[in-house]
């Protein structure tokens, strides 16, 4: 489908896991075979803490970040922060928690950084939730502490616009930001399906994943 609308390749990037990767290489393989140069990249939008403590009472924050593998290294880095991260989920508040920790990430890019490619995600991400909190220090350190893990060549802010107030909200102080430190930028959307036909079976998945019915007024909605 992308190939229909002209794009030049794709990442595909699940939440917490790494399960498109076999039927991506089975499809990376048929588009070689044909002499096809659209590219399928491998990703995992990681849910990215400070510390973990599965007795603590207190509801951590999960902020969305998203890694992309550029090549063999970068696919084995995701590997190996997956594995971390699932070694050590487990259901709390009623949801299986899979968090990735800082420190997991420093350690991995000791031998990955320059083969993973970074962005901080949607409005669930670290840097877009500090910015509309008007908290610009701690926004600005976020920054820098991306840099160093995965160098200025290999990181991005994300900018976004579907249309909801809070990410009209935030883009002007992600985009002062990327400026004033010389971050590059990248426009997404936040795909969940590739064309209108599928909304209705996604938004079906949704209320699966939620445990809720369609005809409800206030459930999640995308």
């Amino acid at each position: 489908k992308a190939k229909e609308f002209g794009m030049r390749g794709i990442a595909i990037t699940n939440h917490d896991n790494l399960s498109e990767v076999i039927e991506i290489n089975r499809m990376q393989k048929k588009l070689r075979d044909a002499g096809d140069n659209f590219v399928l990249a491998i990703g995992n939008e990681i849910y990215l803490v400070d510390s973990y403590d599965p007795d603590d009472k207190q509801r951590e924050k999960y902020y969305h970040f998203l890694l992309i593998a550029k090549d063999k290294i970068g696919y084995q880095a995701l590997i190996e922060l997956s594995t971390r991260a699932w070694y050590r989920s487990t259901v709390k508040w009623g949801k299986r928690r899979v968090p990735t920790l800082k420190s997991d990430i420093e350690e991995v890019m000791e031998w990955a950084r320059g083969h993973v490619v970074a962005s901080t995600a949607c409005l669930g991400g670290e840097f877009p939730t500090l910015i509309n909190n008007g908290e610009y220090d701690k926004a600005e350190q976020f920054i820098e502490w991306c840099n160093n893990q995965f160098g200025s060549e290999d990181f991005y802010i994300e900018l976004q616009n579907h249309g909801i107030p809070e990410q009209i909200q935030v883009l002007p102080g992600l985009r002062k930001i990327a400026a004033e430190i010389g971050a590059k930028t990248v426009a997404t959307n936040d795909v969940h399906y590739v064309s209108s036909d599928d909304a209705e079976a996604q938004d079906v998945l949704l209320c699966i994943q939620t445990q809720r019915f369609v005809d409800e007024p206030d459930r999640m909605r995308m």
